[in-house]
């Protein structure tokens, strides 16, 4: 009972039906980032927008029936509970300071551009029903935000220092899209467009030489956009710019004389068609689809280059399909124009989610996706996991050059990614009884090893970019203290998690890890992503991890770091990355931040201070309209943040200030000897009860009596060195003597001498020291009783009878 009491949870925050509903939720939104094989997909706003300003839905419907239009869902529970999930998930991806981004707190101009406009594309009703909400007046906000001094261009993102001409066409598209035209009307952004041009082109930025297709097609555009017109002068040198860029395969280069590349073939027809402008001296349309044509792989997708770059990627896709679009609009030629689009459509289509979300598939994502259904309960969804089919993927990304696994395959190996592969065989090991072969896991060993430098830490090596991601806004601050060779807490843990998984612990140099993992921890008892920074939530974390986890014993002060955890919450509930500078940035906190120093208390028995405004906090994180998890409150759903959302709801539910585990072993241990003690002393009944003594007596022969037969075995007394005392004083002194059976012996001596003492100390009755046996019995207390049977005494004293 005790034990219940002390176990039951009294102070719940969350119902059981709250926890459910958002755990399901949860599953539903993980469920909806498969493709048609199982695999996970985690969408970008980049790679939505180049699928759906390069898809024809009306005419895939005939070439490619899988494709799936994010306005008609063919999933019927998806179509069901949202059937405008594309663009919720898409129109959630804000930052407060109103721009959009992959990653919360990243926000750029350009990313924004592609947020807005790919929604706009797929669907313009859907957008125009947002205009004048408070998302698209935070847009708004955001451009005016990004603006230079004085309305000169605008800027990638807010805190650098100059304008471009990319970020400054996004933000004149954005603003036209967004109704908002009046920040447009600033005379100076058309100077900064004039600025940027070179004389034949435009530059990226008006004082550097960066000049090429893209440039300039977003000069033009931005030009145009702002209802500028272009002399004959200006024209004529644009023609003799793409004249310089086209190559006699038909396609266009960066910059003169380099190899052609499908982007800047697309850039420059675009710019060409715009304007009006005549084509190159030597062009030939036949040459161009050619090399279109040409670019195409086997996959269906398109590379870079002809030849060079065989990696599909939806950024040439893109270029490819619209130069396609342009050119058949031109030119009247026969062309199997439906035969590239179809084999495009078909391999975007394997990057589609069941959701209609396009994005990319590799080991991480497929890890988050079973990470999620594994913290709820893996073997519920054995029917919807396509378990051989990931385990294939991440077989494909094994680099055997490298020893590890690779993000995609074809890739270089990266610790992370093989961390993600080796928890993937172990997640799915239940369902799919697939395990590394011996000769695999030494070489996925040895890949880890190597990892490991000299001060005993490992080097995070090349996921030097999602380390980084990590720390979300923090991005810039990091990227200037690590490189690829530094040791990392975060990449130490990941390498000695896979090494326990792998049974492998053993092969590593333990030397200086220890050394080096306690030097991470600073006085304020948080750790230090290096040695000697700042501490951070995400390092306390892990750090915490590798001695919890892994070295099963405690840092060198946990109370310390459970006290740095509870010091980094914020008044609203989240936790700051970088406590002891965070009153100097005004950069948000992160799930992950949050997450990640909450559960670190949870593991070690503690919870948030201020428990309410977490709850509070992390319910803002979670998108009600797509089930998922964000970065920041209102960011929308992420795929790799879900898992956690299921996993730390869980611990949020119930009051855990007070530790149960200290109390419960105490219990356990007085149960324990309670239990022992009724086991003893039921044994001991059942030894009455049965009369073993007895037992054993007779299976020796020496029957249930002390017999004649048995006793003549022994003399009637034997005495050595045997002395008695009386009242404390020595009376009898060192007595040796041996009476066989039958034989009499009289005492004789004066009265007091001693006599009737010494035949009570012979019989037990009074204290003795030496030796004395009776028929073989020992004198003492324990056969006291067994001797008076066998002997006859007749005091001096009869009244005593």
């Amino acid at each position: 009972m005790s034990l219940v009491l002390i176990n039951t949870r009294f102070v719940s925050y969350l119902s059981e039906s709250e926890v459910e509903f958002v755990k399901q939720n949860a599953l539903k939104f993980t469920l909806s980032h498969q493709n048609d094989l199982g695999l996970f997909v985690e969408p970008n706003i980049e790679t939505n927008f180049r699928a759906i300003d390069s898809i024809n839905f009306s005419l895939a419907e005939s070439i490619s029936p899988a494709l799936i239009d994010p306005n008609h869902l063919k999933t019927i529970q998806i179509r069901k509970e949202n059937p405008q999930f594309f663009f919720d998930y898409l129109f959630e991806k804000q930052n407060a300071d109103g721009s959009y981004s992959d990653i919360g707190g990243l926000g750029a101009t350009e990313s924004t551009y592609y947020a807005i406009k790919a929604i706009s594309l797929a669907n313009e009703t859907y957008l125009q029903e947002k205009i004048h909400s408070n998302q698209t007046d935070q847009v708004e906000e955001y451009l005016a935000s990004v603006m230079n001094g004085g309305g000169y261009g605008f800027k990638a993102v807010a805190f650098v220092n100059r304008s471009d001409i990319i970020s400054t066409y996004c933000a004149i598209d954005t603003a036209y899209r967004l109704h908002a035209s009046e920040i447009l009307l600033n005379p100076n952004i058309s100077k900064f467009i004039n600025s940027t041009w070179s004389g034949s082109g435009y530059l990226l930025l008006n004082d550097t030489l960066i000049q090429n297709p893209e440039t300039t097609y977003f000069g033009i555009q931005a030009f145009i956009a702002m209802n500028m017109t272009y002399g004959i002068i200006e024209k004529l040198a644009l023609e003799g710019y793409f004249n310089s860029l086209y190559n006699l395969d038909g396609g266009f280069a960066s910059i003169p004389g380099d190899p052609s590349d499908i982007q800047s073939t697309y850039y420059s027809l675009a710019s060409i068609n715009s304007l009006n402008l005549s084509f190159p001296l030597l062009f030939n349309v036949s040459n161009t689809l050619d090399f279109i044509a040409k670019c195409s792989n086997l996959d269906g997708g398109f590379g870079l280059n002809l030849g060079v770059d065989l990696k599909s990627d939806f950024k040439s896709g893109w270029a490819a399909m619209n130069s396609l679009d342009l050119i058949e609009n031109e030119f009247l030629i026969n062309f199997n124009y439906n035969y590239y689009r179809s084999n495009y459509y078909n391999w975007t289509h394997k990057f589609q989610a069941l959701n209609s979300l396009f994005g990319q598939i590799s080991i991480e994502s497929n890890y988050f996706g079973i990470l999620g259904l594994y913290a709820y309960d893996l073997e519920i969804f054995r029917y919807r996991i396509q378990s051989n089919n990931i385990l294939n993927y991440v077989d494909l990304c094994f680099n055997s050059y490298d020893g590890g696994f690779s993000s995609q395959p074809n890739l270089n190996a990266t610790l992370f990614s093989t961390y993600c592969a080796i928890n993937l065989y172990r997640m799915l090991l239940p369902l799919s009884n697939k395990w590394f072969s011996d000769g695999i896991v030494a070489i996925l060993a040895q890949f880890l090893i190597e990892l490991q430098n000299n001060d005993g830490g490992f080097r995070v090596s090349d996921d030097i970019d999602y380390l980084l991601s990590l720390f979300g806004p923090y991005y810039d601050i990091f990227s200037n203290l690590i490189d690829t060779n530094v040791s990392t807490v975060e990449a130490t843990y990941w390498a000695l998690k896979s090494l326990k998984n792998l049974n492998k612990l053993d092969s590593i140099s333990n030397d200086n890890l220890t050394h080096w993992i306690r030097t991470c921890q600073n006085a304020d008892g948080g750790f230090s992503i290096v040695v000697g920074f700042y501490s951070d939530v995400i390092s306390t974390y892990y750090g915490l991890e590798i001695f919890n986890e892994i070295y099963q014993h405690e840092p060198i002060s946990k109370i310390a770091a459970i006290e740095f955890l509870k010091n980094s919450q914020n008044a609203d509930g989240s936790f700051s990355l970088l406590p002891a500078i965070g009153m100097y940035f005004e950069l948000p906190s992160t799930f992950l931040f949050s997450y990640l120093a909450s559960k670190a208390l949870y593991d070690y028995r503690y919870q948030p201070e201020n428990i309410q405004e977490a709850l509070t906090w992390f319910g803002k994180c979670i998108s009600f309209t797509t089930g998922g998890v964000g970065d920041q409150p209102g960011f929308g759903g992420d795929l790799r943040n879900t898992p956690y959302g299921i996993i730390i709801v869980e611990e949020l539910r119930y009051e855990q200030s007070f530790d149960f585990k200290p109390w419960n072993q105490l219990l356990t241990y007085i149960l324990y000897i309670e239990a022992g003690l009724i086991a003893l002393f039921v044994l001991y009944k059942l030894y009455q009860r049965l009369s073993i003594p007895q037992k054993i007596k007779f299976l020796l022969g020496f029957g249930s009596k002390l017999s004649p037969s048995y006793l003549q075995n022994y003399p009637a007394i034997n005495c050595e060195n045997l002395s008695v005392y009386a009242g404390g004083k020595l009376i009898v002194d060192g007595v040796s003597m041996k009476i066989e059976h039958g034989k009499i012996l009289g005492i004789l001596g004066e009265s007091g001498a001693g006599k009737s003492t010494f035949v009570k100390g012979l019989l037990g009755m009074r204290k003795i020291t030496g030796f004395c046996e009776i028929y073989g019995l020992p004198i003492n207390k324990r056969n006291s009783k067994r001797i008076r049977p066998i002997y006859g005494y007749v005091p001096q004293d009869l009244g005593k009878i």
